[in-house]
């Protein structure tokens, strides 16, 4: 080094060795010696230059020393370091990647949230527009039920008339059953048999002979030799009260015979009327037992007496629909067969579906 070169050398000192023994001696008998003052300034000062011109070269030796100190150390922090930053960006690079598929996520579900509302919207306005259609149609059957009802009661009115205005021709006769086609077919003959049959069953009534005949004659007109049984009597009372009289002695009686062989003599009714009363057969014998006290009134209502009141129906329909409302009758018929029910469902389903096309014809019309 070019400051080793202009190294200053020590100066001399001119003085005399002494033994470091000898000299701790001296130095303390002579501690203020002249000679040694000299000396220890020197020293001094020489090492004072030798420390400030090496004081540099120890300043950049110590600060290289340092940095490569520095550098060994943090080396391996750096390269830890390094090695985390990676790890660090692949996990920042990883989650940026799950938070943009999450983001999709939450968008795709957004959209399929926003679909089910628009769906359920849909579907509620659709149940609510149901709804209204069926407040309409119930109040479409609605008027269809009172239209079917209406036009069954004009039905039944219309029949009831029609069967009346038969009936009312038929109301005088009376008819007697099972008198053989030997005894007589001309009206005299007819006649003698009708007052014979009197006397022989009722004499009360044949001894105040006023009965009055009209007509007498046999039904139908011309007689079927292939017919197995005899044709039936026809006997017209002008006076209606005594034909009721002769048909209550008749009943009362239970057996009217003439010449010894069973008769029968009941009211002259229609077809129809006659089918209409063979209709309530059953229902009339199961009432009967029951001690209803049934009771055709003319030409085929039926009469019965429930809670001490008297009802009348005019056919198995208005029965029905009055016994599902009262709990007597249906304890008292419901012995009533199956296919007797099941008749008068399919009658009345079949009435209904008639009068409901009728109705909604008509409100198409």
């Amino acid at each position: 080094m070019t400051r080793d070169k202009n190294k200053k050398k020590p100066p001399a000192v001119q003085q005399e060795k002494l033994n470091p023994r000898e000299l701790n001696t001296e130095e303390n008998k002579h501690s203020n010696h002249p000679l040694l003052d000299t000396a220890s300034a020197e020293i001094k000062k020489y090492l004072h230059d030798l420390i400030e011109e090496f004081k540099d070269v120890l300043l950049i030796q110590v600060r290289q020393d340092i940095k490569k100190l520095i550098k060994e150390m943090t080396s391996p922090a750096q390269e830890n370091t390094d090695g985390r930053t990676e790890e660090i960006r692949k996990e920042r690079e990883a989650s940026e990647e799950e938070f943009k598929h999450n983001l999709e996520y939450m968008k795709q579900i957004q959209r399929e949230y926003q679909e089910t509302q628009n769906s359920i919207e849909y579907w509620q306005n659709a149940l609510t527009e149901t709804k209204d259609n069926l407040l309409k149609l119930e109040e479409r059957f609605r008027a269809y039920e009172r239209e079917r009802k209406s036009l069954l009661k004009i039905t039944r009115n219309q029949k009831e008339a029609i069967l009346k205005l038969e009936d009312d021709k038929k109301i005088h006769n009376l008819r007697i059953k099972n008198v053989s086609e030997e005894a007589g077919t001309s009206k005299n003959e007819i006649q003698k048999i009708f007052t014979e049959i009197l006397k022989q069953n009722f004499p009360r009534i044949a001894k105040r002979n006023d009965i009055q005949i009209k007509e007498a004659y046999r039904t139908p007109a011309t007689y079927n030799q292939n017919r197995s049984t005899p044709r039936h009597i026809i006997i017209e009372i002008p006076e209606i009260h005594q034909k009721n009289r002769i048909l209550k002695a008749a009943r009362e009686r239970m057996q009217v015979t003439y010449n010894g062989k069973s008769i029968k003599i009941t009211a002259d009714l229609s077809t129809q009327t006659l089918k209409s009363r063979r209709e309530w057969g059953e229902i009339f014998q199961v009432l009967k037992e029951k001690n209803m006290q049934p009771k055709f009134i003319y030409p085929s209502k039926l009469s019965l007496k429930i809670n001490e009141e008297i009802r009348y129906f005019q056919d198995k329909e208005e029965l029905w629909e009055f016994v599902a409302t009262n709990p007597t009758l249906q304890r008292a018929l419901k012995d009533i067969t199956e296919k007797e029910r099941k008749r008068y469902q399919d009658y009345s389903y079949s009435g209904r579906e008639a009068s409901v096309n009728g109705a909604d014809h008509g409100m198409r019309e």
